[in-house]
């Protein structure tokens, strides 16, 4: 009699339709299990330990805490006793510690982000940026509007206009150095001195606005560091952009953090509504439309998808924003978790993760979105359709794992 292994696991669910005997159509779900997180290990270890084993969806949550030790997804059906393990790469946060325990880590993933290379500026219209165009707007509306009411009044006051109103008036302004026939009405020169003075400050500002930009290099600001990222965060100049069903999201909202990008982050996402993308593909796209956005994620997977796919110049940071542990994640005191353990030790000495990674990157060489799945389809790299499929992860770090697994158990050495 074998043992049956209860599996919490994110994949993709792949809805069916078919049609009863009254004709009416019925929506069936399946668990597609190539999308699902080390399912080639679970094959393996099957056939390898006599075990047989269930799949239980995890409704794409790793584990969130919602207070009072109240949890969801992954986590929570190990604490109620119904999964034996977590699968998909669950990052290792201080209250999943708390809760649950976890093999020795699989990888140590940095946190990286990705932007728009910026773009140069031009020095056409310069004169006309030290003010936006609402403000220009309402300086020539308020020059119109006093010209009007001065010239209204003068005609008003029944004088004969010999000389422009503008120039009676200004001599005013200066101490009356100009022979005038009448005297203008005391709020005529307080209308025309308001007036002065603010073309005064305006005048002022807009020559210290005017040489900060001639001051200006000839491109926008980079942000390349994590100081950077933070100011562009904090001032909502940039928005960040996350992988809809990756786990980074989540643990960043999890994290106590009182200072450092993370908190940042966590303070943006809980006053906006973030984009959330598919994959890290679709997040390339967006960010190449869309300059104002930072695509946040594994460093590895954005300086690959940087070199071989993206169409535009792109910025990586120069300096991480953390780093993520992700391992497997088993009851307390489970007697799987020693086995699993060893088993991922192995792999990791044996450094089948660079190679895994020089694959993809020799199959990912044309920078084309239309033509990319097809050309990772055909390019006789891949196998079988199965590593095709696996292509096509939301989770990458996982799909590292679990082709590490696939290779280690087939001894599959050679690529």
């Amino acid at each position: 009699m074998s043992y049956l292994l209860l599996v919490s696991l994110l994949c993709r669910i792949d809805k069916t339709y078919i049609r009863d005997n009254n004709g009416s159509e019925i929506e069936l779900f399946n668990l597609n299990p190539i999308y699902s997180v080390d399912y080639h290990l679970l094959e393996l270890l099957q056939r390898k330990w006599n075990f047989r084993y269930r799949l239980l969806y995890a409704e794409q949550n790793w584990g969130t805490c919602h207070g009072n030790n109240t949890w969801k997804g992954s986590i929570a059906y190990l604490l109620n006793g119904d999964a034996d393990i977590g699968i998909c790469a669950i990052s290792r946060t201080y209250l999943r510690n708390n809760v649950v325990d976890f093999n020795q880590f699989s990888m140590m993933d940095g946190i990286g982000f990705i932007l728009k290379y910026p773009k140069k500026t031009s020095k056409q219209w310069l004169l006309m940026k030290p003010f936006s165009w609402q403000i220009w707007l309402m300086i020539i509306a308020s020059f119109i509007l006093v010209y009007l009411f001065l010239h209204y009044t003068a005609h008003k006051i029944g004088e004969l206009l010999t000389t422009p109103i503008i120039i009676r008036l200004y001599a005013i302004y200066l101490a009356r150095t100009m022979k005038v026939h009448h005297l203008e009405p005391i709020w005529i020169r307080i209308t025309y001195l308001s007036c002065m003075l603010s073309m005064i400050v305006m005048t002022t500002l807009y020559s210290a606005q005017l040489y900060s930009y001639l001051q200006l290099s000839n491109q926008e600001k980079q942000i390349d560091t994590i100081d950077q990222f933070i100011i562009a965060i904090r001032t909502n100049t940039y928005s960040p952009l996350f992988v809809k069903n990756g786990n980074l999201r989540n643990m960043i909202l999890q994290l106590d953090m009182k200072t450092g990008p993370f908190y940042w982050i966590s303070h943006y996402l809980k006053r906006n509504n973030a984009i959330n993308i598919g994959n890290y593909m679709e997040g390339i796209d967006y960010i190449q439309k869309n300059p104002r956005y930072i695509l946040i994620g594994n460093s590895r997977i954005l300086e690959l998808l940087r070199k071989s796919f993206a169409q535009e110049r792109l910025l990586l940071g120069s300096e991480l924003l953390g780093i993520d542990i992700l391992a497997y994640a088993f009851q307390k005191n489970s007697p799987l978790l020693k086995p699993f353990s060893e088993q991922i030790m192995t792999i990791q000495e044996m450094g089948l993760i660079n190679r895994w990674l020089w694959k993809v990157s020799q199959a990912i060489n044309i920078a084309n979105p239309s033509a990319y799945y097809e050309s990772i389809r055909t390019n006789n790299r891949f196998r079988t359709n199965d590593e095709w499929e696996m292509m096509q992860l939301i989770d990458f770090e996982a799909l590292f794992n679990s082709w590490i697994f696939f290779i280690q158990f087939r001894c599959q050495i050679n690529m």
